[in-house]
């Protein structure tokens, strides 16, 4: 392929790529667990994990085909996902029902199972060139459709700025600040918050608190993915939280918790629902913070 059709090629292949993990799933499999332990861990997580993918493929992509440019696609391996989008409200409107069905999906069995265990997952999402490549691992001469395997820098991008340069605390989905204001997002200053419309409804975004990077040099918003559950009239928001309290035994996994819940917190703030603020008010001394030792 010459330089000519390589720059076409590539002038058409830039996306907004996300890269998704599941927090703690190392210390899981390498932890003193026994082996009948970390495998009914591991199917909760994944059961929980899976279902809430399968769901947000139904609802975005069930009517769309990959030339969509709201077509979200995706890529698993492991604890992992890649997902990549042209236009970044759909991509956040994927990611908003990903988080949220993650979330609530374990809330009525804890008491139940005690094995059941909720999947604390992370996202970061970048802007760059991104290609398909054929997948070595399946049989030859494959369809159009299994040019599955994502190659380019915004993929690397997204994994080194979910994982090292972003690599917030808590089950939070983040990009820069700059790709929320080039997609048109709409200032709020009381309180200080994003708004960013799509056809669906209205997304909210919050400051990430200075600090909470490993890069401090990094501006970042991120998705205050809570909002849907809570204005949908779910008054029980809040009860995942406080039942996966129980999963906290290590520092890092109280880091990921307490993340979490600040989050909850900057979030009830931009709601419109009275209620759910009261809720959370009178609730939220169940919810508190841990303390790390």
């Amino acid at each position: 392929m010459d330089d000519s059709k390589i720059k076409q090629l590539l002038a058409k292949s830039s996306r907004f790529v996300a890269f998704v993990d599941v927090l703690g799933y190392r210390s899981i499999v390498t932890g003193d667990l026994s082996d009948e332990s970390k495998f009914k861990r591991l199917h909760s997580l994944f059961e929980g994990f899976g279902v809430a993918f399968f769901t947000a493929v139904a609802d975005f992509n069930q009517d769309l085909t990959p030339a969509d440019p709201t077509y979200v696609d995706t890529v698993s391996f492991s604890d992992s996902l890649y997902l990549s989008c042209k236009e970044l409200p759909s991509l956040l409107l994927f990611l908003e029902g990903l988080f949220s069905v993650t979330y609530g999906f374990q809330e009525h069995t804890y008491r139940t199972d005690p094995d059941n265990w909720t999947p604390f997952i992370r996202a970061g999402i970048v802007f760059g060139w991104t290609v398909n490549f054929r997948d070595v691992s399946m049989r030859p001469m494959p369809d159009r459709s299994e040019f599955r395997n994502p190659v380019g820098p915004a993929v690397a991008d997204a994994y080194t700025f979910t994982e090292k340069t972003g690599r917030l605390r808590g089950m939070r989905c983040y990009l820069r600040r700059s790709l929320v204001e080039a997609a048109g997002a709409k200032r709020i200053n009381d309180p200080a918050h994003f708004e960013l419309a799509t056809p669906s409804r209205t997304l909210r975004l919050l400051e990430v608190p200075a600090g909470d990077a490993c890069d401090k040099t990094l501006d970042l918003v991120e998705l205050a993915w809570p909002i849907h559950a809570i204005n949908g009239g779910n008054v029980s928001f809040y009860k995942p939280l406080i039942d996966a309290r129980g999963q906290c035994t290590r520092s890092e996994a109280v880091k990921h918790y307490n993340g979490t819940v600040d989050l909850f917190e900057r979030s009830i703030q931009v709601v419109s629902d009275r209620v759910a603020k009261q809720i959370w008010t009178d609730k939220a001394g169940k919810a508190r913070l841990l303390v790390v030792e």
